[in-house]
């Protein structure tokens, strides 16, 4: 059974769900595209790490471990080997944390004769609309491409958090923008409310090539069947709340999607 919201299901915007979803929603989008393009093109699962130096915050972690040594002496001379007698306790350590180590997972559309990226497609996490390390880290990474030769898709499914920055682009609950290489500074902004069905996504490819277009909703619904989201997923309220219409309206169609057969 797909998703009972008409778009973006506002309930896979709660902390504990997101990641999941935005890991699945990203395979999703690889899967459908990959084959569209082939073989001129190839889509590849990109990951960075990077290390958030304002979470570590000098925390230490311990731990507590035993080694069990082999007898070297008894084993070069032919004999049977024995363990070596464990400590009469263990000895509990500390080393410090540093830094914590995040990922970011990004799609590229790459030519398959150059691998050099044409376009890049990005689906934003809570992290990303948040002060700090990681939304800083985005942005500069945003700039890169931008002045690049490569596309950018941008596609934001999160109510909450700041909006990454687009000169005239109107309020609204998501937003999907497309930014083509030979008409920067302008890109397409598409502004999307949450009872709306978002728009037929366009993925830019070689300038004078056919761009494909790409349905979301199937995408979405594929992760929330294939995740069986729909036995958890309405057991806590979309985080950050809705408006009491719009919560009243998610709620009904939560209240529908869970109701016996």
């Amino acid at each position: 059974m797909p998703s009972p919201f008409p778009g973006m299901n506002p309930y896979f915007e709660q902390p504990s769900v997101w990641r999941g979803f935005h890991n699945h929603l990203l395979s999703q989008l690889a899967l459908s595209i990959a084959p569209r393009v082939a073989p001129r093109y190839l889509v590849e699962y990109e990951e960075s790490l990077y290390v958030d130096q304002a979470e570590a915050g000098g925390s230490l972690f311990a731990i507590a471990d035993v080694a069990v040594a082999r007898n070297d002496r008894s084993a070069d001379s032919g004999g049977t080997a024995t363990l070596a007698a464990p400590a009469t306790a263990p000895v509990t350590a500390r080393v410090r944390l540093g830094a914590v180590t995040r990922k970011h997972r990004w799609l590229t559309v790459r030519d398959s004769q150059t691998r050099r990226v044409v376009t890049v497609i990005e689906v934003l996490s809570p992290s990303n609309k948040s002060p700090g390390d990681d939304r800083e880290q985005y942005l500069r990474k945003r700039r890169r491409i931008l002045r690049s030769s490569a596309h950018l898709v941008e596609i934001d499914l999160l109510r909450g958090g700041q909006r990454m920055p687009v000169e005239d682009a109107p309020p609204s609950d998501y937003r999907v923008m497309v930014s083509r290489r030979p008409q920067r500074p302008d890109v397409q902004v598409w502004p999307v409310g949450v009872r709306q069905p978002l728009p037929p996504l366009p993925i830019p490819l070689h300038t004078g090539e056919p761009e494909l277009t790409l349905d979301l909703k199937p995408l979405i619904d594929a992760v929330y069947d294939g995740g069986a989201y729909q036995h958890h997923l309405y057991a806590a309220l979309p985080q950050p709340p809705m408006p009491p219409p719009d919560d009243a309206w998610a709620a009904d169609l939560a209240r529908a999607a869970t109701a016996p057969a």
